[in-house]
C-alpha cells in the first residue's frame, strides 16, 4: 500500500494518510473520540500536518524518538518502509481525526507548540515569545505608568549559601537565567539580562501567575463579589458538582488544602500535571479537565500543591466579575499599579486563561507587583476589616 495525501474540501487543509501503531493508551484516550477503537494493521489514518506533529510529540515523549520527517516521509512510503518507521505494527490505531476532519473541528495549530515548548534548544526563546505559539489575550499598559526609581549598583562578585562562597555570575550561568532585577529601598538598584532577553520582552510566569490570581480573589472578596472564602466554590461554580472539588471551600483551594487527588511530578510522563499538558494541547479545555479530578482526603485537612486548584480560582472570578481574568487584572492592579509594559495571558481552546501559570509580563512588573506586596498590599487607600487579606495568601 502506498500512502497518499489529499486535499480535504470541507476543512480547506492538506492530511496525510499513514499506518499509525504503538500509541499509549493515555495518549488515545486524549487524541481520538473513540476509546479503544482499533483496527487491523494496514488501516488508513488520513492527518493534517499539524497533527502529525502532536503524534511525533507523543511518541517521542515515551522515549522512542520519531522525526517529523520520518512521519511526513511514510506518505510518500511503501507500507513496508513504515512499518520500520513504526513498531509494534500488530494493531493500528484509527483515530476520530479522520472523523473531526470529516466535520471540519480542528484544535488551535497553536497548541502543537506544546511539544517544545522545554525543547533545550528552544526553551529559551519560547519562554518570551509564548503568544507566538499559543493563543492569548493581551493587557495594555497602565494609562499612567510609575518607573520604579533607578538607583544602580554593583552586586558582590560572591555570596556566601550553606556555609559555601559562590560566585554569583557562575551561578546564573548554572541555571540559565535570562533576567535579574533586585530593589532595595523602593528602587531598582541591579538589573541585568542574559541569553537575547532584555527589559522589553515578555516573560512566562509559571506559578508566580499563582499571586496574581490569589490577589484578584483577594479583591473580588473585598467588593463583596464573593460572599465568604468559607463558601464552597459549588456555590458559584455550579459545573463543580459530583468532582473533586464539590463542597471544596474557597479559602481551602487558596491555602492548597483541597484534598484533590494530584500528581504534579512533571518527571513521570504519567503524572496528573503531565496529562493535563496533554490534555490541553491535544484540545481538551482547562475546564472540563479539572473537573475529571477526584477527591483523595478531607478538604482542609493536608496542605498538597495542586496547580489545578488556582485555575479553578481562576474560574472563580470569571464568574464573580463576569469579565476574563486579563481585564480584571487590567482593572484592578495592571492599571492602577502603573505598569509600564503591556502583558498578555495565554489561552486554551475555550479562550479561558491559563491561570495557574500563563501570564507573561516584564521582569520590571514582575519587579513592581512584588514591590507591592513588600508594602503589604494597600492598594486601597480608605482602611477596611479586610485589609492584609493579599498578604496571607500562599504562593
Amino acid at each position: 500500500m502506498t500512502c497518499s495525501s489529499f486535499f480535504d474540501k470541507k476543512c480547506g487543509v492538506k492530511t496525510y494518510v499513514f499506518l499509525r501503531t504503538h500509541v499509549e493508551q493515555s495518549i488515545c484516550t486524549n487524541l481520538y473520540w473513540g476509546r479503544n477503537r482499533w483496527k487491523p494493521k494496514g488501516t488508513k489514518i488520513f492527518l493534517s500536518e499539524a497533527q502529525a506533529n502532536i503524534i511525533e510529540f507523543m511518541y517521542n515523549s515515551r522515549n522512542e524518538y520519531l522525526t517529523h520527517e520520518d512521519i511526513m516521509n511514510a506518505s510518500e512510503s511503501s507500507e513496508n518502509s513504515i512499518m520500520g518507521v513504526f513498531k509494534d505494527t500488530d494493531k493500528v490505531l484509527i483515530g476520530s481525526w479522520a472523523g473531526a476532519m470529516g466535520q471540519g473541528q480542528f484544535m488551535p495549530s497553536s497548541f502543537l507548540n506544546y511539544a517544545v515548548d522545554y525543547d533545550k534548544d528552544k526553551i529559551v526563546y519560547n519562554f518570551v515569545n509564548m503568544d507566538k505559539i499559543f493563543p492569548s489575550r493581551n493587557i495594555k499598559a497602565s494609562e499612567n505608568p510609575e518607573p520604579i526609581k533607578r538607583n544602580i549598583q554593583a552586586l558582590p562578585e560572591t555570596f556566601s549559601f550553606e556555609g559555601e562562597t559562590k560566585n554569583l555570575q557562575e551561578y546564573l550561568d548554572y541555571f540559565w537565567s535570562d533576567g535579574m532585577i533586585v530593589i532595595h529601598k523602593d528602587e531598582i538598584v541591579y538589573e541585568n539580562y542574559w541569553l537575547d532577553n532584555n527589559e522589553s520582552k515578555k516573560h512566562i510566569s509559571w506559578s508566580v501567575a499563582k499571586s496574581f490570581i490569589y490577589s484578584l480573589v483577594g479583591i473580588a472578596y473585598e467588593e463583596g463579589l464573593i460572599d465568604s472564602l468559607d463558601d464552597p466554590i459549588t456555590k458559584y461554580l455550579d459545573d463543580f458538582k459530583n468532582t473533586g472539588y464539590e463542597g471544596v471551600s474557597i479559602k481551602d483551594i487558596l491555602q492548597m488544602s483541597t484534598g484533590v487527588l494530584f500528581n504534579e511530578d512533571y518527571a513521570d510522563y504519567d503524572s496528573d500535571i503531565n496529562r493535563f499538558g496533554r490534555a490541553i494541547a491535544t484540545g481538551t479545555s482547562m475546564r472540563d479537565f479539572s473537573r475529571t479530578l477526584t477527591r483523595e482526603k478531607e478538604p482542609g485537612t493536608y496542605m498538597h500543591y495542586v496547580s489545578i486548584n488556582t485555575q479553578v480560582l481562576g474560574f472563580l472570578l470569571q464568574e464573580v466579575t463576569n469579565r476574563s481574568i486579563s481585564e480584571y487584572l487590567y482593572e484592578k492592579i495592571w492599571n492602577p499599579l502603573g505598569m509600564e509594559d503591556s502583558a498578555y495571558f495565554i489561552l486554551d481552546d475555550v479562550e479561558d486563561e491559563l491561570a495557574l501559570g500563563g501570564l507573561n509580563a516584564t521582569l520590571r512588573d514582575y519587579a513592581k507587583f512584588g514591590l507591592l506586596y513588600l508594602k503589604n498590599c494597600l492598594l486601597y487607600t480608605s482602611p477596611s476589616p479586610r485589609d492584609g487579606l493579599l498578604s496571607r495568601m500562599p504562593s
